[in-house]
C-alpha cells in the first residue's frame, strides 16, 4: 500500500469511528419499547422511536425523535407526537421493563 492510500484509509477510519460510536449510543438510548403518557388522552401508551432516524439525526448533530409505532395508532396516527419530549427528557426512564400480559389488538404489533 502506498503512503497516500495508507493516509486516506487512516483518515477515513478516524472520521468514521466517532460517527459509529454516536450511532451505537443513540441506538442504546432510544431503541426498545417505551411506556409514556399520551398528552392528548392522558392515558398510558406504548411507543417505539424511529431509531434509524434518531441515529441519523444524532450523527449529524441534531436531536430529532419521531415515533415508529404507537399503541394508540392507527386511530390517532396523525397526532403531533408531543410524547417524544417525555422520552427526550428521560431516555432510560420510560423504558417498558416487561410487556403486559394482556395486550390489546392495537398493541400486539409493538411487541415484534
Amino acid at each position: 500500500m502506498d503512503p497516500a492510500s495508507a493516509i486516506a484509509t487512516t483518515a477515513s477510519f478516524m472520521v468514521s469511528v466517532p460517527a459509529a460510536a454516536a450511532g451505537v449510543r443513540a441506538y442504546r438510548a432510544f431503541g426498545g419499547l417505551r411506556e409514556i403518557s399520551c398528552p392528548e388522552t392522558m392515558e398510558t401508551a406504548l411507543v417505539r422511536i424511529h431509531v434509524a432516524r434518531a441515529i441519523a439525526s444524532r450523527v449529524s448533530g441534531g436531536n430529532e425523535l419521531r415515533l415508529k409505532a404507537c399503541s394508540r395508532w392507527p386511530g390517532r396516527q396523525g397526532c403531533d407526537q408531543a410524547c417524544v419530549s417525555q422520552i427526550a427528557a428521560s431516555p432510560g426512564g420510560c423504558r417498558a421493563r416487561a410487556l403486559p400480559t394482556a395486550l390489546s389488538a392495537g398493541r400486539r404489533e409493538l411487541s415484534a
